[in-house]
């Protein structure tokens, strides 16, 4: 049988567990209030009014305590269950061993300590009500530092292409275009020169004035094949000089333009070729 006294402590400190565990929980940290509710609730000599109020409180604080399970892993991707986790204080408060550990809601700043001496640190946001949430850390693997070395370009990252000079075809058909022109002025003339001495004397021509006809009809062959020669030639120069100005303008590997000519042995043909 008790004494009074004794009945009065007990009853006060039951009263106390359950305001405190109430403003435990007002105050967000629902696992100080299931460690108070859980105290009047198994406390017999509670008064059952305020026994069964905390049993109904602890369940409810239950609910809102989250819950991680932590696991590591080492350099080689091993499990490591005896890592320590850590909090800011320095305490200890779980390891990473798969099982569940009840946490306060908010931010933790927690450090991993492994079982070879590293260490790695995270912080982590933990939602009121979440259950079994599972948290990983891994330390790196050795190769995850290697760095290329002097002359290896680095993963990923884009190499920038060097600006390069006009192509050697533009100045080549910029030659033969002039070449072409020349040629075709200089036997257009030649055999325009011709044509009109024949026109002077028809129609009583002599035989060498007649003899310069084969002559005009070579040069106005050669002054055309000189016209489709620089035309061609104009042509794949001004195409080579758009391909090359649209190539400074897109990055490495990207081929939607491309413009092309070819002149043909048949004379004056051009063929282009393109994705635009």
């Amino acid at each position: 049988m008790l004494c009074p006294g004794t009945a009065h402590a007990d009853m006060a400190s039951c009263t106390g567990q359950h305001a405190q565990g109430q403003r435990s929980l007002r105050s967000d940290k629902p696992l100080a209030a299931t460690k108070e509710f859980a105290k009047c609730a198994s406390d017999s000599e509670c008064a059952a009014e305020v026994r069964n109020e905390c049993i109904e409180l602890l369940e409810q604080a239950r609910a809102a305590t989250p819950s991680i399970v932590f696991s590591a892993t080492d350099e080689q991707g091993n499990d490591a269950p005896t890592t320590e986790v850590v909090d800011a204080h320095g305490k200890v408060v779980a390891q990473a061993n798969g099982r569940a550990t009840d946490f306060e809601p908010g931010p933790h700043r927690l450090t991993f300590r492994f079982p070879n001496g590293k260490q790695e640190k995270q912080v982590i946001t933990i939602r009121q009500g979440e259950k079994n949430r599972v948290i990983n850390v891994a330390l790196p693997r050795p190769d995850a530092d290697t760095k290329p070395g002097p002359g290896f370009p680095q993963d990923n990252a884009a190499t920038p292409a060097e600006p390069s000079g006009i192509p050697a075809l533009f100045w080549v058909t910029t030659v033969l275009t002039v070449v072409g022109g020349g040629t075709y002025a200089a036997f257009a003339l030649m055999g325009q020169d011709k044509e009109d001495r024949l026109d002077g004397c028809a129609p009583t021509c002599s035989e060498q004035e007649l003899g310069t006809y084969d002559d005009m009809k070579r040069d106005y062959l050669i002054a055309d094949v000189g016209l489709g020669v620089g035309a061609a030639s104009a042509i794949v120069a001004f195409s080579t000089l758009i391909a090359w100005s649209v190539g400074q303008d897109t990055p490495a590997g990207d081929s939607r333009s491309r413009v092309g000519g070819v002149l043909t042995p048949d004379g004056g043909q051009i063929a282009f070729s393109g994705r635009f």
